[in-house]
C-alpha cells in the first residue's frame, strides 16, 4: 500500500513539474497547463 501511495505522489509531482516547465514557456493559464502535462505524461 506505500508503494501505491508513493507512486501517486510521484506522479503528482512529475504532473506538476512539467506543468511549471510548460508554463514558464507559455501564456496559458494554471488549469490549462496542467492539463497539457497530464495528458503529454499519460497518453
Amino acid at each position: 500500500k506505500v508503494a501505491a501511495i508513493s507512486g501517486d505522489a510521484r506522479r503528482a509531482l512529475e504532473i506538476a513539474k512539467r506543468a511549471l516547465e510548460i508554463l514558464e514557456t507559455s501564456d496559458k493559464p494554471g488549469a490549462k497547463a496542467v492539463d497539457e502535462a497530464f495528458k503529454e505524461l499519460f497518453s
